[in-house]
């Protein structure tokens, strides 16, 4: 008898039933999605796993079939709720007229983690992975800004992810889900990256 080992690739009966996912399995996992962003945005990283399967009204049998760990629910959930910031900011760096700048970007960046606590926690704990996109699109806005002398120099990316990220944790550490303040912060972070 032939030995199967983990390597091998599904055959094309394994991928036959693999393929496509049922209905009530899809309505799960978007349950569970939306579930997920719902309690991340108010709690952050620090929500747990029972408290979003009880959000969704699923057990947490289900919960554990469509993300084996809060690592794979939390990257699903920031690709999701990212992608609409990562789209407005692409949108800045695309437009050409009227040119948009790093202030607006930045102001538009903290008004949306003003409004979701995983976003803001994702991006105080680094989050280059998560916010790859959003920090190439402020890199971009921040070169532009440096040729018409309304950004220093001397700026560079480890500099605006320093106090990008930096100004988020500060926040984030002090629970702080005033807009006024975040504000205030994003108007900060752009005053230190001016000439």
């Amino acid at each position: 008898m032939m030995s199967v080992t983990a390597d091998m690739p599904p055959s094309p009966v394994e991928d036959a039933f693999a393929i496509p996912q049922r209905a009530d399995a899809r309505r799960n996992r978007a349950r569970i999605l939306s579930a997920a962003a719902g309690v991340f945005a108010q709690s952050g990283l620090g929500a747990t796993m029972p408290e979003i399967a009880s959000a969704a009204g699923l057990g947490k049998g289900s919960l554990y079939r469509n993300f084996a760990t809060k690592a794979d629910l939390v990257d699903a959930v920031i690709a999701s709720e990212g992608a609409e910031i990562a789209q407005t900011i692409a949108g800045m760096t695309a437009a050409s007229s009227p040119p948009a700048d790093l202030t607006t970007a930045v102001q538009a960046l903290f008004s949306a983690l003003a409004e979701n606590s995983l976003l803001a926690d994702a991006l105080a704990d680094g989050g280059a992975t998560a916010f790859g996109d959003v920090l190439a699109g402020l890199w971009t806005l921040a070169e532009r800004g440096k040729s018409v002398h309304s950004v220093r120099t001397d700026l560079t990316l480890f500099d605006l992810r320093v106090v990008l990220c930096g100004a988020v944790r500060q926040l984030r550490a002090m629970s702080d889900e005033d807009p006024a303040h975040w504000q205030r912060a994003a108007d900060l972070v752009v005053h230190a990256f001016a000439p």
